[in-house]
């Protein structure tokens, strides 16, 4: 069981850089979570949390979904696990969605442009 929901946990979105940023906005995590139920499959998340400074090193915008809490890579491990993971999603609500090789991007901040899907 997680801390923040029932599978998620507090250490999986801390910045990878060790500074310690893991401020995971609560709507985020809830819809995160309810994507989760919805694909019924484990969410590994490969980029949480990123504080300016490492968001910036691997090439992040400044308006990031990582840098307010608002947004996460999930892992992919194949065309079958992609579509579930996206369609889960898109029930969930989300509506900043990002296709990548490896991973999928989901991200709920307003601030940035809302109903998008882009790719890596």
């Amino acid at each position: 069981m997680g801390d923040l929901t029932a599978d998620f946990d507090r250490k999986e979105f801390a910045c990878s850089c060790g500074c310690g940023f893991d401020d995971v906005d609560n709507n985020f995590i809830q819809r995160l979570q309810w994507a989760r139920d919805n694909a019924g499959i484990p969410f590994k998340i490969t980029s949480g949390c990123r504080c300016p400074a490492h968001n910036k090193k691997v090439g992040g915008k400044n308006t990031s979904d990582h840098v307010t809490g608002e947004g996460a890579d999930v892992e992919v491990i194949g065309s079958m696990s992609r579509f579930i993971i996206i369609d889960a999603a898109i029930r969930a609500g989300f509506k900043r969605i990002g296709i990548g090789k490896t991973f999928i991007h989901l991200g709920t901040n307003h601030n940035n442009p809302i109903e998008v899907c882009w790719l890596y």
